[in-house]
């Protein structure tokens, strides 16, 4: 099973400014495939888990299009620039976590870089936890493969900026080599708060890839979820 979370901005028609209307768009658009992101002016789709590549691409275009008609019919436009280069208001989606998030968690710094970062998640489903760590792992020694196809240099440097040296995942053994990096790295408490490039997520029963820069366009997902499925299963 594959699933794909793709984060996109909210901005002007000429993709110069990002528009801090998130609550709005997901109060019109009104589907449990698109949820809220840290940024005002940010969104996200979210597939459904898909056994085979081609309804996977059918239902992420589906909602694409969706998500352009509805901006469009606010003003806005629908951008997937990745990371943000454009101007940007430094305004959290108005809620409590994500308040807390920026006025408690996040160093002014942080904040701004965490704003201006979206992008492609590739999510595997896998049955067990055994088979979690074999996927989690061969990824791990695919990274650089990875990100030598889908990761600009801008988005390393944000990152960078955000979570400064927690972002190489390491290999693991076991359960206990898990928790002992969770404790060092601080999201022993929430596997959310694991900003590494590729994470066990338990709570989906998911293998996460972190390291793509987002994209609209069909064939390049199709392009680096294949990647993704070779590395993980071959």
């Amino acid at each position: 099973m594959v699933g794909i979370e793709v984060e996109a901005y909210l901005c002007t028609q000429d993709e110069k400014e990002a528009l801090p209307f998130a609550r709005e768009f997901l109060q019109v658009i009104d589907c449990d495939r698109w949820a809220k992101e840290l940024a005002a002016c940010q969104v996200e789709l979210r597939t459904r888990p898909h056994n085979e590549i081609d309804p996977l691409i059918e239902e992420f275009k589906r909602l694409k299009n969706e998500g352009v008609e509805v901006a469009s019919k606010l003003g806005m436009g629908f951008s997937d620039q990745s990371p943000w280069r454009g101007k940007i208001l430094e305004k959290a989606y108005p809620s409590e976590r994500y308040e807390r998030i920026k006025e408690e968690e996040l160093t002014p710094d942080q904040f701004r870089a965490a704003i201006r970062l979206n992008g492609l998640h590739v999510h595997l489903g896998v049955g067990s936890f055994d088979e979690a760590l074999q996927v989690y792992n061969r990824l791990v020694e695919s990274l650089p493969d990875l990100m030598g196809v889908g990761t600009s240099e801008y988005r390393k440097e944000l990152f960078n900026e955000l979570c400064e040296d927690k972002l190489d995942p390491p290999k693991y053994k076991n359960i206990f080599s898990i928790l002992g990096h969770a404790l060092w790295s601080g999201w022993f408490w929430g596997f959310d708060d694991n900003w590494a490039w590729i994470r066990i997520s338990p709570d989906l029963e998911t293998v996460e890839v972190r390291v793509f820069d987002a994209t609209l366009k069909p064939e390049k997902v199709r392009e680096l979820v294949n990647l993704v499925l070779r590395k993980a299963w071959g």
